[in-house]
């Protein structure tokens, strides 16, 4: 089954209470006092679940990135 990268910013610092909230999901505190979830998805409905998800705690989404590649392979075109 074919998967995406998917990394989506919210606003404000999420504390590790809310890992179980986001299982599956990395969790990364930004410099810029915001958090980043970063997973591999399996399919679209995955990904409409997560965004009803952060509706639903009321979560301000900043931004949302999508890609083909796996996650590896972008931290690899970074370095």
């Amino acid at each position: 089954m074919p998967s995406f990268a998917c990394e989506l910013r919210i606003k404000g610092q999420l504390s590790s209470e809310w890992v179980e909230w986001f299982a599956g999901f990395e969790l990364i505190e930004l410099a810029s006092g915001d958090t980043l979830l970063r997973s591999l998805l399996s399919d679209q409905a995955a990904l409409h679940g997560i965004l009803m998800r952060i509706q639903v705690l009321n979560l301000d989404l900043l931004a949302l990135h999508i890609s083909e590649m796996s996650l590896e392979s972008e931290v690899d075109s970074v370095k």
